[in-house]
């Protein structure tokens, strides 16, 4: 798939130094930055450490320890399809390997998955589900901001849209508890991202749709200025 070697130091920088890619207007706020923790820079250290050749990181070695189960490495090479560090950009590839590892509850993946919705699919009430399991995945630090964020989503639609999100982000755990469960049990068998590539977190996330979420909202008006309204971030002001 890939025959690509990048130089270990760029590497580090930039799957290290992540920031996001997507477009910044968004229909609600979102953190300006994400802050890799000590623990999860250490462990991507380690991995990179871990898929060298010769002194070099090898994209190669990564990929198949992807394959193997490690959401760190799925992470790595995510990233480096996302940022085209040492290979030409690739977003699809990297949307997968990114939703394989937050299917694994890998929290900075968990985070570029709430991204994705709230940026690049303009999905925020579904953005707010992947925003609390980066939290509860070991991100407290958005504690604040999540609850902040759907307290105004309280005023805008009935209280129970709120209660909804949580109750899907709870089903959410509980798939990638019984995911982490199968790759364990199966781990010498097959090729655990053969599974996560079928069976990874968002999918089914199609059926939340603007109308699935209608019923919540307190009026149809508000329903379509908020779907359907202002773009580049005007709509959160404006409705508050």
């Amino acid at each position: 798939m890939f025959k690509f070697i990048l130089i270990c130091t760029t590497a580090l920088m930039t799957i290290l130094g992540f920031s996001s890619v997507y477009p910044k207007e968004a229909r609600v706020n979102i953190p300006k930055e994400f802050q890799l923790s000590k623990v999860e820079k250490r462990d991507i250290e380690k991995c990179l450490k871990k898929v060298k050749t010769k002194g070099v990181f090898d994209l190669n070695k990564a990929l198949e320890e992807a394959s193997n189960g490690n959401p760190i490495a799925m992470y790595i090479v995510g990233q480096s399809c996302l940022i085209g560090a040492g290979i030409s950009i690739n977003r699809n590839a990297a949307n997968l390997y990114l939703k394989m590892a937050a299917s694994l509850g890998y929290a900075p993946a968990l985070y570029q998955i709430f991204q994705i919705y709230a940026l690049e699919k303009q999905d925020p009430l579904l953005a707010f589900v992947y925003l609390n399991l980066t939290i509860s995945y070991g991100h407290g630090e958005y504690i604040d901001f999540y609850y902040q964020e759907t307290e105004w989503l309280s005023k805008l639609t009935e209280p129970a849209i709120v209660k909804e999100i949580e109750r899907i982000a709870l089903e959410k755990d509980a798939k990638i508890l019984k995911l982490r469960t199968e790759i364990k049990k199966h781990k010498n068998t097959f090729k655990p991202a053969t599974m996560l590539v079928g069976q990874n977190l968002t999918m089914g996330d199609v059926i939340y749709s603007e109308k699935y979420w209608k019923k919540f909202f307190k009026s149809e008006e508000k329903w379509n200025r908020f779907f359907f309204g202002e773009k580049e971030g005007q709509l959160h002001n404006k409705l508050r």
